[in-house]
């Protein structure tokens, strides 16, 4: 490809940006995303963006202009294009070791995830800062922007495993806890339904004690066959098996 052909592509790159509300046709864009627009993008007035409001109201805008730190943004028209899956497919992870959980949230937050819950069951080595949660809810907003999502996925604060499966297994209709000692269900045997939780686990796996405790509270045990798959790639392959049995992927 040369030069020229990819300074055109890079010249038709839409940008998206996520704000709370809007008042009237004009809205301000603050904070770490204006100091981005201004420092790192360097846009210019006149350039047009996509700005997402809430839960995914999407409308088409220019910049209008730059008034002490922060971006106005003149709305143009409301876009009714939705970018989401047809169904809700949540991750909660036993959290693996280092960084391999922000990995396991761009990417899945890429494919569609909605929320994440990050777990501290009784193989879990890592300690988790305030800091570090911040740091996924900022990863999660920017993979949301870059992939043009319609809303930014929730990342819950870090509970433990007994606390998530008391507090969270009411609100799904599919829930899933996928299990390496899982030998008679499938994946592909699972008919997959409008709201899903896929509960994963780290290096260590699920105690004997987690898996029965989960199935108390209406958790079905899964396998996905012959393959020993890394901590941050089970989350990856999970989400794309889900998504594409919906209709979604594929």
């Amino acid at each position: 490809m040369c030069e020229k052909d990819k300074k055109s592509i890079g010249a038709d790159i839409v940008h998206q940006f996520f704000v709370s509300s809007k008042r009237g046709d004009v809205v301000r864009i603050t904070g770490e995303d204006a100091h981005h627009i201004i420092r790192v993008l360097r846009l210019k007035t006149g350039e047009e963006v996509f700005i997402v409001v809430g839960r995914g109201e999407r409308f088409k805008g220019e910049i209008w202009k730059f008034k002490d730190g922060e971006v106005l943004v003149k709305l143009k028209e409301r876009v009714n294009t939705r970018f989401e899956p047809n169904i809700s497919l949540s991750i909660a992870q036993s959290l693996p070791k280092g960084r391999k959980f922000e990995e396991v949230i761009k990417t899945c937050t890429e494919l569609g995830v909605i929320e994440f819950f990050p777990i501290i069951s009784e193989r879990t080595v890592v300690k988790v800062r305030e800091e570090k949660v911040n740091r996924w809810r900022r990863i999660a907003k920017e993979e949301a922007m870059l992939s043009k999502r319609d809303i930014i996925p929730e990342v819950h604060d870090v509970s433990r495993f007994e606390d998530f499966i008391r507090e969270n297994s009411d609100r799904f209709e599919d829930k899933l806890l996928f299990w390496e000692l899982e030998r008679e269900r499938f994946l592909r045997d699972v008919k997959v339904k409008e709201s899903v939780i896929a509960l994963i686990g780290n290096e260590g796996g699920w105690s004997q004690k987690e898996v029965e405790m989960a199935q108390k509270y209406g958790f079905i045990t899964v396998g996905l066959g012959n393959r020993i798959l890394r901590a941050e790639v089970a989350p990856v392959v999970i989400s794309s098996l889900i998504l594409f049995k919906s209709g979604d992927l594929g």
